[in-house]
């Protein structure tokens, strides 16, 4: 029972280790296009950081864009789902956003797009300019992995989600290393310790059958005389 529940255990620490490098290289060795978005082979990780697209994406979730050329940035269809880039607050900073579109509209030879999240009652007040169209939505989604990654991007989550458990993984088998080399010193000098033991146990056979021996030829050569 105990050994099947170390292995599990085992099984489960080296599983967390493989998760935790992976989610480590998405989240820090991805190159960034002229957006500033993270690509990797072409797709682009987003998280969904609002409740506006729920029940089709949710809050928290990891979604995987599309990266569009410019050419295919002025090819998008009603009904798509884009992430876009979007001055939210009226601040001048764009953010990325993630909706569906509901209309196209050409104009002054410019592609401009009407968005709507699919929990909100009425669309976006402003319309989407191909040129601030990042990716386009290819349906594979991760649901709560997105909130983990903004985490882990923090030092904070760096450090509780990578290093800690990796210190400890890593002080965990160093310890099993040293209670397997103190066993195998132990069974060694056990094992000495025996041989000692039987050596000695015939030596000690030896000389009682040599001594016994010795009587018996000393009472003979006396019975002859």
């Amino acid at each position: 029972m105990k050994k099947g529940l170390k292995i599990v255990g085992n099984i489960l620490l080296w599983l967390f280790v493989v998760i935790a490098v992976f989610m480590t290289i998405i989240a820090f060795s991805s190159t960034k296009n002229q957006n500033g978005v993270a690509v990797i082979f072409g797709r682009m990780p987003i998280t969904i950081l609002s409740e506006s697209m729920d029940p089709t994406l949710k809050k928290g979730d990891l979604i995987i864009s599309h990266e569009l050329s410019a050419e295919e940035k002025g090819t998008l269809k009603e009904d798509d789902i884009i992430t876009y880039k979007v001055d939210l607050n009226g601040d001048g900073f764009m953010e990325l956003n993630t909706h569906r579109v509901i209309s196209v509209r050409n104009s002054g030879g410019y592609v401009y797009y009407t968005t709507k999240g699919d929990n909100n009652a009425i669309a976006d007040t402003q319309e989407v300019r191909y040129d601030n169209v990042v990716g386009i939505y290819n349906g594979s989604r991760v649901p709560g992995v997105g909130s983990v990654l903004n985490f882990l991007q923090t030092p904070t989550g760096f450090l509780v989600c990578v290093v800690i458990p990796l210190v400890l993984f890593l002080l965990y088998e160093i310890y099993n290393f040293i209670k397997v080399m103190i066993s195998m010193k132990t069974d060694k000098q056990s094992k000495q310790y025996e041989e000692e033991i039987k050596k000695k146990a015939i030596e000690e056979y030896l000389a009682k059958q040599n001594a016994e021996q010795g009587k018996a030829e000393s009472d003979s050569d006396s019975s002859k005389s």
